[in-house]
C-alpha cells in the first residue's frame, strides 16, 4: 500500500513551501493541471520558459540485488525563466525528469 504513495512538495523562487503524499495514479493528472497553468504564464510573462514539474528518481537495490530507479518524490513549480536560468537551473540536473514549456 505504501508504495502506492509518493512525496510531493511545492515549490517558489525561494524554496518549497508545501508538501504531502499524493496517489501515484494522480500524478499524471495534478501535472496536467500544472502544465495548464504553466501555459497561461507562458503566454502573460513573455518568459523563454516556465518549469512547471519534475519527477525525481532514486536507485534502489531490491532483494534479490537489482539495481532499479524508483519515483520517490514529484515535485510542482510555476518557474517563469529566461534561457539563461533556465539551463543554469537544469543543466547538472540529474535523475529528474523535468516538466517546461518552451516558447520556441
Amino acid at each position: 500500500m505504501a508504495d502506492a504513495f509518493v512525496r510531493w512538495t511545492q515549490w517558489n523562487e525561494i524554496g518549497a513551501f508545501a508538501s504531502g503524499y499524493i496517489l501515484k495514479s494522480e500524478v499524471e493528472g495534478q501535472l496536467q493541471r500544472f502544465e495548464k497553468q504553466a501555459k497561461q504564464a507562458l503566454e502573460e510573462t513573455g518568459a523563454e520558459h516556465v518549469i512547471y514539474g519534475a519527477k525525481v528518481y532514486s536507485d534502489r537495490t531490491d532483494e534479490d540485488g537489482n539495481k532499479r530507479s524508483v519515483l520517490t518524490e514529484v515535485r510542482f513549480y510555476m518557474l517563469a525563466l529566461d534561457d539563461e536560468e533556465f539551463y543554469k537551473r537544469t543543466n547538472a540536473v540529474r535523475n529528474e525528469v523535468i516538466y517546461a514549456l518552451h516558447r520556441r
